[in-house]
């Protein structure tokens, strides 16, 4: 509460010694021209500390977020690096079993073909894939 006259106030306070502590107590500052600026310059540092702290909370949550968003990314790209070592790993198994070898697929189609006398369409001939397919690990890129 201002006072503008200094003077009206420190009769009142002569008056009643336990007033500013009362006016305290009930949430009420007493201030006169002597020392109003001194109280607005608390209340403006009160208020920029309060605004900081809740900017600093909202850079909080912000990081936060950001933090379960690339976690939850990482965890999704491991899956996926685990899924296309698997599909690799079928990849090469399949180049295997085509090989011209003794046990192999292709072998047995050829044999087909020759004791049948059954030919395949022109140009659509047998090739197996000559290299297999490897993940690389980035150390290794």
């Amino acid at each position: 509460m201002f006072m503008p006259m200094g003077a009206a106030l420190q009769t009142a306070m002569a008056a009643e010694p336990l007033l500013w502590q009362e006016a305290y107590s009930k949430g009420v500052l007493l201030t006169s021209e002597q020392t109003i600026m001194p109280f607005l310059k608390i209340m403006q540092l009160t208020w920029k500390k309060y605004q900081h702290d809740t900017n600093l909370q909202k850079i909080n949550e912000a990081a936060q977020n950001m933090i379960e968003r690339v976690a939850a990314f990482y965890d999704s790209y491991k899956e996926l690096g685990r899924k296309l070592s698997g599909v690799c790993k079928e990849y090469n198994d399949g180049i295997v079993k085509l090989r011209e070898d003794g046990r192999s697929i292709t072998t047995s189609a050829r044999q087909v073909i020759q004791v049948g006398n059954i030919r395949r369409k022109q140009g659509k001939e047998f090739s197996v894939p000559d290299t297999p397919v490897y993940l690389t690990s980035p150390q290794e890129s």
